[in-house]
This record gives C-alpha cells, sequence and structure tokens, in this order.
C-alpha cells in the first residue's frame, strides 16, 4: 500500500469511522493514526467498517487489565480457586 492510499483510506476512516464499543481492543486490522489537536485517533477496518479509539480508551483499557491482572494474582496467592464451599 502506498502513502496515497493509505492516506486515503486514513480520510475515509475520519469521516466514516465509530467510535469503538467496550473494553477490548477495536477488531479488524489497525491502518493508521492520526493526530487532532491534542488527541490521537488510531484507526481499524473490519471489512467495510471503520473503527477508531483515542488515548483515553486506551489508557482506560490498559488500566482495566492491571486491575484484572493484580485481582488474578491475589486470587492464585490466596488459593481461591473460585467454588463456593458447600457444607
Amino acid at each position: 500500500m502506498t502513502d496515497a492510499e493509505r492516506e486515503r483510506e486514513l480520510d475515509q476512516a475520519h469521516g466514516n469511522a465509530w467510535s469503538f464499543p467496550g473494553a477490548a481492543a477495536p477488531s479488524g486490522t489497525y491502518i493508521g493514526s492520526r493526530r487532532v489537536g491534542n488527541t490521537t485517533f488510531y484507526y481499524y477496518k473490519d471489512g467495510s467498517r471503520y473503527w477508531f479509539e483515542d488515548d483515553f480508551d486506551r489508557e482506560m483499557r490498559e488500566k482495566l487489565n492491571e486491575k484484572k491482572r493484580r485481582e488474578r494474582q491475589e486470587r492464585q496467592q490466596t488459593g481461591y480457586n473460585g467454588r463456593k464451599r458447600r457444607w
């Protein structure tokens, strides 16, 4: 893909992209990023749909993943396996 084609696709993505819902990483292929003001938008293409996320979305996903990782470690250290005891 040439630089001109990549820029044309980023222009199309910038005009047609939807904010990606959820805490997971956007599905599809990463096609590039564009800085607008103080925010960097990261664009993905999934079939004929375009998705974007910004710096805030990435930061929140990293914090959530870190929280889950810490909780998983704490459960492993205490030996809790997720099952309730039945007496």
